[in-house]
């Protein structure tokens, strides 16, 4: 997607008769690549932030090594000598290389060296430190890590003083108003952004803010994980005056003194013109991640489908922990729609512990139903709460308030995805009237008959028994358990 945008992105510069002499972005291969054999007259700059970030990365993991603790010692000081070479080298890669090299006689408290570039570090006197060994073998590895070949590619294309920060602040900005999680449509995603951009314009240059003595705010945050502070720059309050032109803009287009431009046709989608594979094969050729064989969901002669109604093709399923106070804390939950004989619908979630799947929450979320089904509304908050919280969907439950426990055509159909994704995950289904309660996956033979059924809604299924079976790989104990109601 990112060599894509590009790509678009400087189309639209070429139609406006723009010329891009630097284009600065992170240490991605494909636009890397991209800029080198189709944009070669535009210079390419990495934002040296991602460089030392990598750089970092490998030195902390290098240093909790045994014997490699110095190089904890040294770390803040490296880091910060990357940034020296970029900021003090005025984009010239050559330069940038010298200085950073010099890095290698440094760290052994030789302070002259054989580049012309850059024969003498620019410090003074320096107090006493814990210099490394030449030929160690921490000097040795550290060595390796810093001065590579990709090493000497990326520092030589450093950029001096300009950044990606602003942009990623403005893709902050964009997420707030066009957030991931939720699909939009194409106008309706292209106006969110448009309103994003009067934000972060009317906002971008906002000054520091100040005490009532007049000092500059700061705050001072400590992470745990990295054991170290940062101070960041309190700025003032954002403002909102865009909005009120916004309003004036639309009141006057009611009024008719402004004329409302007509949307312009959506795009088609980057996906269009390719190749489509058939459903049905797409289907019969998926794989679980968490599978040791593949999901037969597609077979066509006899001897398959007898080998599906044996379940041959299904994988070996991992325990699901229920905790076994489950049901009595939903069912809590579903007594007033019960009483009215409405359905009501829960989602089981969890996480992987060990070899077993463990269900840690139940999750009610805002629903419509009535009497023969019920269905989630906010498909982009359960997703997010998952998200959030580190959570695998691992099933559901419902309710069937009148009837007895089994799975309809429709609860079929909703376990069928469910089950693709994760063979594990199971249907509980409860009857209050009946005061019984069990728990259901997808046989061999429904796997593929409803991978082939395109109905929707209540329909018939020949022989629907043979869909479904009680779950055998569900263990109930006595477990935590975190209820959520997000009616």
């Amino acid at each position: 997607m990112e060599k894509e945008g590009l790509i678009r992105c400087f189309a639209s510069l070429d139609a406006m008769d723009l010329r891009v002499d630097e284009l600065v972005t992170d240490r991605h291969i494909s636009i890397r690549k991209h800029m080198r054999e189709n944009l070669s007259s535009c210079r390419h700059k990495f934002d040296s932030w991602h460089v030392v970030k990598g750089t970092d990365s490998k030195l902390r993991k290098l240093s909790k090594r045994t014997g490699f603790e110095k190089i904890k010692l040294w770390q803040s000081s490296i880091t910060n000598h990357l940034y020296w070479c970029a900021a003090s080298s005025d984009g010239d890669g050559e330069l940038a290389w010298a200085k950073w090299s010099s890095l290698e006689n440094h760290i052994v408290d030789i302070h002259c060296h054989e580049n012309s570039m850059y024969d003498k570090c620019a410090h003074g006197p320096l107090e006493d430190r814990e210099w490394f060994i030449d030929g160690s073998q921490v000097f040795e590895r550290l060595r390796s890590v810093l001065f590579s070949v990709n090493m000497k590619k990326d520092v030589m294309m450093l950029s001096g003083c300009d950044n990606t920060s602003d942009l990623e602040s403005f893709h902050a900005v964009l997420n707030h108003f066009a957030p991931k999680l939720i699909h939009f449509q194409y106008n309706a995603m292209n106006t969110r952004y448009k309103i994003a951009i009067l934000h972060f314009n009317e906002n971008v240059n906002r000054e520091q803010g100040t005490t009532k003595e007049g000092k500059l705010k700061f705050s001072v945050t400590y992470t745990k994980y990295r054991k170290r502070h940062t101070v960041k720059k309190i700025l003032l309050a954002p403002t909102y005056d865009y909005v009120a032109l916004l309003k004036k803009a639309v009141c006057s287009m009611v009024s008719g003194d402004l004329i409302a431009e007509v949307l312009p046709p959506a795009p088609p989608p980057l996906t269009d013109g390719r190749e489509k594979i058939d459903r049905a094969e797409a289907i019969a050729s998926t794989v679980s991640r968490y599978a040791t064989k593949n999901i037969f969901v597609g077979p066509t002669d006899a001897a398959n489908i007898s080998a599906v109604e044996r379940e041959e093709f299904l994988p070996s399923l991992k325990n699901v922990i229920l905790p076994n106070h489950l049901t009595k804390q939903f069912l809590i939950r579903a007594k007033p729609n019960t009483r009215r004989e409405i359905e009501t619908c829960g989602i089981l979630s969890g996480m992987l512990k060990g070899d077993d799947y463990k269900i840690t929450h139940l999750l009610v979320p805002k629903q419509t139903g009535d009497g023969n089904s019920c269905s989630p509304t906010d498909e982009a908050e359960i997703a997010e709460y998952h998200v959030r919280n580190k959570l695998i969907q691992l099933g559901w439950i419902h309710t069937h308030p009148t009837q007895t426990v089994f799975l309809s055509s429709v609860d079929l159909h909703t376990q069928h995805p469910l089950q693709q994704v994760l063979p594990e995950a199971i249907a509980v289904v409860c009857s209050p009237a009946d005061d019984s309660t069990l728990s259901f996956n997808l046989t061999g033979k429904g796997l593929h008959v409803l991978a082939t059924c395109t109905e929707e809604g209540h329909h018939p299924h020949t022989q629907p028994d043979t869909l479904f079976k009680v779950c055998d790989h569900i263990i109930k104990k006595r477990a935590k358990l975190q209820v959520i109601d997000q009616r």
